[in-house]
C-alpha cells in the first residue's frame, strides 16, 4: 500500500467566534470525522498565532507538529517594521514640537519683557504709552507717514 501525503485546508471562518469553546467544538468533529473515513492522524497543523487554538489542538492532537502560518508571519513583520517607522516618526515630530515650543515661549517672553520695558519707560517720561511711533498718523483708510 503507498501512503500519499495529504492536504487538508480546515476553514475557521466557518465558526461563529474564534473563542476556545468554538475551537473545541470543530477540532471535535474534525477528529470524529478522520476516524469515521479512516484517515490517518495529521502530523502537522499550519495555524496563526491564536493561543486557545493551539491549546486546543494539543489537547485533541498531543503529538502533533504545529507550525505557523507564512502569511501571518510575513504580516507580522510588516507590522513590526510599519510600527517602528511610525514611533520615530512620531518621536521626531514630538523632538520638533517641543523645539518650536520652546522657541515660541522664549518669543514670548522676551515680547513680554519688552512691553514691561516700554511702559516702565513711558510712566518715567509721562507718556501715554501708544503702539505706533509718533510721526505715523492713523487714518479710517491707511497708515500715513508724516
Amino acid at each position: 500500500m503507498i501512503l500519499k501525503r495529504i492536504s487538508i485546508s480546515i476553514l475557521f471562518r466557518l465558526l461563529y467566534s474564534e473563542q476556545k469553546m468554538d475551537f473545541n467544538w470543530y477540532i471535535n468533529i474534525f477528529k470524529k470525522a478522520q476516524q469515521y473515513y479512516s484517515i490517518p492522524e495529521p502530523k502537522i497543523f499550519i495555524i496563526n498565532f491564536d493561543k486557545q487554538l493551539y491549546k486546543v489542538i494539543k489537547t485533541f492532537y498531543p503529538k502533533v507538529q504545529l507550525q505557523l502560518y507564512i502569511f501571518y508571519i510575513n504580516d507580522n513583520i510588516k507590522f513590526a517594521i510599519i510600527y517602528k517607522w511610525i514611533k520615530r516618526y512620531i518621536q521626531l515630530y514630538l523632538d520638533i514640537k517641543n523645539e518650536i515650543t520652546e522657541i515660541v515661549g522664549t518669543i514670548e517672553t522676551a515680547e513680554t519683557a519688552d512691553l514691561e520695558e516700554l511702559k516702565t519707560k513711558n510712566k518715567k517720561s509721562n507718556k501715554q504709552s501708544t503702539s505706533f511711533p509718533i510721526n505715523i498718523v492713523i487714518t479710517k483708510t491707511n497708515l500715513f507717514h508724516i
